[in-house]
């Protein structure tokens, strides 16, 4: 039986007799020393180690990921403070209510800039969907209930970004 590993200096395949294990052989390519390993050990061989990162990369690391999370969040804020400008502005057609609290979360977008934020982000979305889609129901809006519909959808996939920045 043959076995197929490679070399531990220039990662050339070096192919040998299965009787070789565990015996000093050149490599053909490079000269260098390789001890033929046995198939458990060519199994560990070929699975990638783990990657062991400095402090200074896990730091920097950690500092991408908080700065993805703030313009993220910033994002966020900005948006609702322009939504809930014009829900009070549209008072007829909008609630101004709603246009207050959707500025209220804007504001705390731009402000606390924690991962936390979009689990309130997240479930305001949701319970908006919600409010929109039971609202709507009777008179068979169907624009407010899709709305509605891609509301609570887009909140759940708001959620799914706080273990995102679990690193942050």
């Amino acid at each position: 039986m043959a076995l197929r590993f490679k070399c531990r200096n220039c990662g050339k395949e070096i192919v040998v007799d299965a009787s070789m294990v565990q015996r000093l052989l050149k490599c053909g390519h490079c000269g260098a020393g390789n001890i033929v390993p046995s198939t458990s050990e060519m199994d560990l061989l070929e699975k990638p180690a783990a990657t062991i990162l400095s402090v200074e990369e896990v730091r920097k690391k950690r500092a991408g990921t908080r700065a993805l999370m703030t313009k993220h969040l910033r994002t966020w804020g900005i948006v609702l403070l322009i939504l809930g400008a014009v829900h009070i502005a549209a008072g007829r057609v909008l609630d101004p209510v709603w246009g207050t609290i959707i500025i209220i979360i804007g504001i705390l977008n731009l402000l606390v800039r924690e991962r936390g934020m979009f689990i309130v982000n997240g479930t305001a979305l949701m319970f908006i969907g919600i409010m929109n889609i039971s609202g709507s129901w009777s008179d068979r809006s169907y624009g407010w209930i899709l709305l509605g519909v891609f509301q609570f959808f887009w909140g759940m996939a708001e959620l799914k970004n706080f273990p995102r920045y679990r690193d942050a």
